[in-house]
Order: C-alpha cells, then sequence, then structure tokens
C-alpha cells in the first residue's frame, strides 16, 4: 500500500517527501509494500527526528526503521540486526534499504514468499 508522503512525513523536507513517494513506487518491485511514518509514536524513543518504517509484503512489522536526526539518517533495524553508518540524506538510507531488500530477493530466486498476517493497523 503505497501511502502519500505529502500527507504526512510532517518532519521530512518537500523534496525528501517528494523523493520517498519516488522511492516507493519502485521499491514495489523488491517486496517493500508500505511506508509509515512513525515520527509522533505513541511510545517512548529517545529520538526527536523523523522515524519511518518500511514494511515489507506480508509482514505485519516494520521490516527496516530509517531514523533522521539533525540531517543524518541511519537505517535502525534490518533483517540482519545491524545498524548502517551514518549516510547524509534520507535518499541515501533508502538506497541502502533498497540493496539490501533486492540483494536478499535475488538470493531467492527473485521470488518473493508471501506470507499470511493480520491486516496492519493504518491510521
Amino acid at each position: 500500500m503505497l501511502v502519500d508522503a505529502s500527507q504526512s512525513f510532517g518532519r521530512l523536507s518537500s523534496d525528501e517527501r517528494r523523493h520517498l513517494r519516488e522511492w516507493q513506487t519502485s521499491a514495489m518491485a523488491i517486496g517493500i509494500d508500505a511506508v509509515e511514518d512513525f515520527t509522533f509514536r505513541p511510545w517512548p524513543c529517545p529520538v526527536t527526528g523523523s522515524v519511518i518504517g518500511v514494511f515489507t509484503v506480508g509482514s505485519a512489522a516494520a521490516r527496516w526503521l530509517v531514523v533522521g536526526e539533525e540531517g543524518a539518517w541511519v537505517v535502525a533495524r534490518s533483517p540482519e540486526g545491524d545498524v548502517s553508518r551514518m549516510l547524509n540524506s534520507l535518499a541515501e538510507a533508502l538506497a541502502a534499504i533498497h540493496q539490501r531488500q533486492s540483494d536478499q530477493s535475488s538470493r531467492h530466486g527473485g521470488k518473493r514468499q508471501r506470507k499470511t498476517s493480520p491486516e496492519r493497523r493504518r491510521a
């Protein structure tokens, strides 16, 4: 499900929202089916910047979290459980996710396995 980045992601610049919208369209081909703004989350978190959840097909939990704070970005959670180095832009963080997800898809012969899961909560 594509999320209209112009309607949420309030802490992103207009260029970042545009880039996110464009990235979402291309990311669907590698199994990314939703991106959500977790910036205004109901749980305690020391990060005051943007937090973006990236979901893959059939997953009820965010597979990737992208965290932006004071101009620096990291991919804070990935399937491997690691944290990326500091990145200079949201575009770099999204490119890192795209590369890792593409690599994973190619290891599975280009086939994405669909899991049955409950409907994700949508605001």
